[in-house]
């Protein structure tokens, strides 16, 4: 019996001896990722298939890297993921452009060289512009039509604002009560 307690404190003291983590690496990671695969989407339609065996490798080593090599993160609640948000979002706004100017781009097998030649002629550049325009048009109805949170999300988060907010109003009114 006193061996098993042994091994529990044995692990518990390597846990503390072993380097915090840090999850900065893991989110840089995601986000490159993610940067690859949408600037770059025009040119490697497979590269979703390679990236989701990529990341089923990648979260068993996780796993493995948290439990044995890492000290256990402490928790710590966030609202969201912070500026890799912005980043994301800036990533995701480059895309539009870089693979419609891949899509546009002069090639011998392009799609769009033979209605260029054929009758409509437009350049290249407004062929771009236009379909640029479109695109971010249709982003911004698909966020103007549908919510970014659910209903009850928001309620959620309303109640609990509310409640945080009568804790508040509760303390300072018995601070001033007992003056």
């Amino acid at each position: 019996m006193l061996q098993g307690k042994e091994v529990k404190i044995k692990e518990v003291l390597e846990q503390v001896d072993s380097i915090p983590y840090e999850a900065f690496d893991d989110y840089l990671e995601v986000v490159l990722e993610f940067g690859y695969l949408t600037l770059f989407a025009e040119c490697f339609p497979l590269a979703p298939v390679f990236i989701i065996i990529v990341n089923t490798i990648e979260y068993r080593s996780d796993i493995f890297k948290l439990t044995t090599l890492y000290k256990r993160p402490h928790f710590q609640r966030k609202r969201n993921i912070g500026s890799w948000h912005l980043i994301i979002q800036f990533l995701a706004t480059l895309a539009v452009f870089t693979n419609l100017a891949l899509t546009v781009s002069p090639t011998r097998d392009s799609l769009l060289k033979g209605y260029i030649s054929d009758g409509l002629q437009f350049s290249r550049i407004f062929m771009f512009f236009l379909m640029e325009h479109f695109v971010f048009i249709l982003i911004i109805l698909i966020r103007i039509l549908y919510k970014s949170q659910c209903d009850w999300v928001t309620l959620f988060l309303q109640r609990r604002e509310n409640g945080s907010n009568k804790g508040i109003w509760r303390k300072l009114f018995s601070k001033s009560s007992k003056k």
